[in-house]
């Protein structure tokens, strides 16, 4: 079973823990976890936590690499894991002792930190404005209706029409068109998840743009990666429970590896009766 691993799960669990879960499941490690914790004072502490023999984790490169290869080649990227960095790969050793040296990937990292605040300055001009295209979803006061945003998630979640004339809105000339992509593709589940937190965000703050933290909308984005990834794949480990019942709302096969397994002594892994994998 493929899943992947989010910053949640890997904080509250023991080495002990990782290696059971690298044991007993697939797992992806992608880039969006190595850059969540660049800045992040445990970083060493939690990244020696993985097994240090080769291939322990299936490493994955970030979404844009997935949604790339959906345009060049016309055809949904999954199954994902066809998508793996090549090669027989291991934890370096330093990193137990705190030895790596990070300054090499510097370059790699302040690029990645500017394409991030275009990507929040993009997000919360959508979260503030995505009333345009469903105005009944304020009152006359101009207050959300939260009946109504949330029965537009679980439309949202299940109809591929409505992501497809969100994506409509956003294609460029050399992307796919809409009529191709469907839940199996990463542009498809990018659109998705962005179109509900937008919903969500507006919701929980009433399109208050001054409750835009900009610390807090990183820390969403990085949410939404995992949940592209694990949309696309079996599953997730994480100790969030919001980001679970997001996972749930639009793959409700998931499985979801929860606190209980990170800090338990046995893997216990949630998953509802339901068709299908998500590999292929």
């Amino acid at each position: 079973m493929l899943i992947v691993i989010d910053k949640s799960f890997l904080r509250a669990s023991t080495s002990a823990r990782i290696e059971t879960l690298c044991r007993e499941y697939e797992v992806i490690f992608s880039e969006t976890i190595l850059f969540e914790l660049q800045d992040s004072k445990d970083r060493d502490q939690c990244l020696a936590k993985f097994p240090s023999t080769e291939n322990s984790v299936i490493f994955m490169p970030d979404i844009g690499n997935l949604i790339s290869y959906e345009n060049t080649n016309s055809r949904a990227a999954a199954p994902i894991v066809k998508h793996r960095i090549p090669g027989n790969i291991a934890f370096n050793e330093k990193l137990k002792s705190k030895q790596f040296d990070f300054s090499r990937y510097e370059n790699t990292l302040a690029q990645w930190r500017r394409e991030l605040k275009k990507t929040i300055d993009d997000l919360v001009e959508v979260a503030t404005c995505i009333d345009v295209f469903w105005p009944k979803m304020r009152d006359e006061k101009g207050n959300i209706i939260h009946p109504y945003v949330d029965d537009l998630k679980k439309k949202i979640s299940k109809n591929p029409n409505i992501v497809r004339a969100f994506y409509k809105l956003i294609r460029k000339s050399s992307f796919v068109t809409a009529d191709k992509i469907d839940m199996d593709w990463a542009i498809f589940r990018w659109v998705q998840i962005r179109v509900i937190y937008c919903l969500d965000w507006a919701k929980r703050h009433n399109f208050n743009v001054k409750a835009a933290n900009r610390n807090k909308i990183e820390h969403d984005l990085h949410d939404l990666n995992y949940l592209i990834i694990a949309s696309l794949c079996d599953g997730m480990a994480t100790t969030d429970q919001r980001l679970g019942c997001f996972l749930r709302l639009i793959r409700p096969d998931s499985t979801i590896i929860s606190e209980t397994a990170a800090r338990g002594s046995q893997l216990e892994a949630r998953t509802p009766p339901g068709p299908g994998s998500g590999t292929a």
